[in-house]
């Protein structure tokens, strides 16, 4: 008996294939966030940078009534990028945040289809 055949199964990595302009839009803000980094660390130095990056990564970071995800309404406050302050930007969604431009696939899935036939992830 070969030591191949004692092993466990063990779970194969699905692969995961994504359209190439979601992996742009998926990348957008990060590579935002990263200019937007280097900008205060060339020009206000090395500690405005970490201090910036510290609350940001605090308040993105930081969940509601224990399971529930944020709505990231203090972070959108501490950016600048919130218009106004709704109920439905504290109890609501991510999904929901009107910050968020929804992606040009899910609108075209839904002009021609009449729904999306991508799978959300409402966990997230």
């Amino acid at each position: 008996m070969s030591l191949r055949e004692i092993e466990l199964a063990q779970v194969q990595p699905r692969e995961h294939l994504l359209h190439p302009c979601d992996v742009i839009q998926r990348s957008a803000f990060q590579r935002d966030n990263a200019e937007r980094l280097h900008r205060i660390r060339t020009t206000l130095g090395w500690g405005a940078a970490a201090d910036t990056a510290l609350t940001e990564t605090t308040l993105l970071s930081s969940r509601r009534l224990g399971a529930l995800p944020s709505s990231f309404a203090l972070y959108h406050h501490y950016r600048g990028t919130a218009s106004e302050l709704t109920p439905m930007d504290i109890y609501g969604q991510p999904e929901d945040d009107p910050n968020v431009q929804p992606s040009s696939r899910s609108v075209v899935e839904k002009l021609v289809y009449g729904h999306e036939l991508t799978m959300k992830n409402m966990g997230m």
